[in-house]
């Protein structure tokens, strides 16, 4: 491979280049660029307390997940005055999310009954160990951290 100059600086090959990072990170100089690549989402990479919002067509509601090391949950979220929950199992395959629903509620609000949630999935587009974003069914946004 031939070197190439750009915009009159001297010429630097690929491999010189990624090598000097490579050097910076060893080193520490470049710690903070190298911790900022994503960490793959594991269960047990989950496990603990995580709140934050979800934005979806119904507007921005308040949502806490606690995902247990045995492979359940307890998820809550709460818009105005409604506040609902629901706990079930979850499992985790490359970058989604998956949540099995087995109880919820309230079961009625306002004197009216609610709808059974569906079991959903979440689709994981960044997680860093400390934060969490993805998306719910194509419509929702859901911007966690970890308490």
């Amino acid at each position: 491979m031939k070197p190439t100059s750009v915009l009159g600086s001297p010429a630097v090959t690929r491999r010189s280049a990624l090598g000097a990072l490579s050097a910076l990170v060893g080193i520490g100089l470049l710690s903070d660029l190298a911790s900022a690549q994503p960490l793959p989402v594991t269960p047990t990479s989950l496990v603990g307390t995580w709140s934050g919002q979800e934005r979806g067509p119904i507007g921005v509601m308040s949502v806490q997940v606690i995902f247990f090391r045995n492979g359940t949950y307890r998820r809550s979220h709460q818009l105005r005055d409604l506040m609902t929950f629901d706990t079930g199992t979850y499992s985790v395959v490359q970058n989604w999310i998956h949540f099995q629903l087995e109880n919820y509620g309230p079961r009625y609000y306002k004197g009216r009954e609610m709808t059974r949630p569906m079991s959903d999935t979440w689709v994981v587009g960044q997680f860093d160990g400390r934060s969490l974003i993805a998306t719910v069914g194509g419509n929702s946004q859901v911007s966690i951290r970890r308490q």
